[in-house]
């Protein structure tokens, strides 16, 4: 055992969360996705499917120009699409069709929230004042992101002014 282990790292790392979308960059990402899959024991992965593995990093990043640096919801995409393919029974090549299988079930998981929030509103189990005046209430939204889902949700918002302060005093935030 090292006594003095914390000495040996005594610099600060900091890593960037995007690289330059470059044709480098690119070759390099692709090349990182083929390494996973073969250290894996994954099968041969064909030029598409490392395309779409790349255009999704690049949605990751939510820049044009720039390619998403977390590998690992690339790789976690990869390892979806190998289970994929073996559920399937597959021989050969993993290819885009099963990249697309795994983003379409990955869509499904983490969008049951949202659409379960979207439920609730059409059936009108979660009311939302829209009509009428109100002093002190406005109706606002959230944004949630839960895993790759992103999506708002309606709250209330109660103020109350308090004179022996002079100042507004957020009196209730309630998720509707």
């Amino acid at each position: 055992m090292i006594k003095n282990l914390p000495n040996y790292f005594e610099c600060l790392a900091d890593f960037d969360h995007y690289l330059d979308k470059n044709d480098d960059n690119l070759i390099a990402f692709g090349n990182l996705i083929r390494q996973r899959a073969y250290r894996h024991n994954y099968p041969a992965i064909d030029d598409e499917a490392v395309l779409e593995l790349v255009r999704y990093a690049l949605r990751r990043a939510e820049h044009q120009n720039k390619i998403s640096a977390n590998i690992v919801q690339v790789n976690d995409l990869l390892d979806e699409a190998h289970y994929c393919w073996e559920k399937n029974g597959s021989k050969g090549t993993l290819t885009a069709e099963y990249v697309a299988m795994a983003l379409a079930a990955k869509k499904r998981r983490t969008g049951r929230l949202s659409e379960t929030w979207l439920d609730e509103i059409k059936e009108q189990q979660v009311l939302i004042s829209t009509e009428g005046e109100f002093i002190g209430k406005v109706n606002g939204l959230t944004v949630l992101e839960i895993g790759d889902s992103v999506f708002g949700t309606p709250l209330e918002l109660q103020q109350r002014f308090m004179p022996e302060v002079k100042a507004l005093r957020i009196l209730n935030v309630r998720l509707i």
